[in-house]
């Protein structure tokens, strides 16, 4: 009989999953997408680090622009002065303009990009660009949703 790897990966449809325990302490199953076990093994370490270290997606991930800029004023209004609160939300506004009410997961660095590109040829300066893509970098962090692609 063949002895089973012990790394905690099974196949399915010649994909390879595993089993982990969410941030509630129920059971969970996640498929890897990689057919290749050491491609599985790095996504598998991968997924766990950032799970431990809690860095995957929030719910936040799902929301659109417009509702994340609606939440995060709120969310600061008691942190900051109220010119901030304006000039904030000034800043917020340019996004949601220029892409849509996308959903925050699907911001990717080429879409920010794209962004900096269209308020640059509309004659913006950097200086502003910059505090927009702060501001919204700021949100993008607490949902933890900014892809790297």
């Amino acid at each position: 009989m063949a002895r089973r790897k012990q790394d905690g990966l099974y196949r399915r449809n010649g994909i390879f999953g595993f089993r982990f325990k969410d941030a509630a302490g129920s059971w969970r199953e996640k498929s890897t997408g990689k057919a290749d076990r050491e491609a599985a093994k790095t996504f598998k370490n991968d997924f766990l680090n950032d799970l431990k270290n809690g860095t995957l997606p929030s719910g936040m991930a799902d929301w659109t622009l417009e509702q994340a800029k609606n939440w995060w004023l709120e969310f600061r209004k008691p942190r900051i002065a109220g010119s901030t609160l304006e000039a904030e939300k000034h800043r917020l506004t340019p996004l949601v303009r220029t892409m849509g009410n996308i959903r925050l997961k699907q911001i990717t660095n080429v879409v920010i990009d794209g962004y900096v590109t269209k308020r640059l040829e509309n004659g913006i300066g950097a200086w502003s660009i910059n505090k927009e893509i702060l501001t919204w970098s700021m949100i993008l962090k607490k949902s933890k949703a900014l892809a790297s692609h």
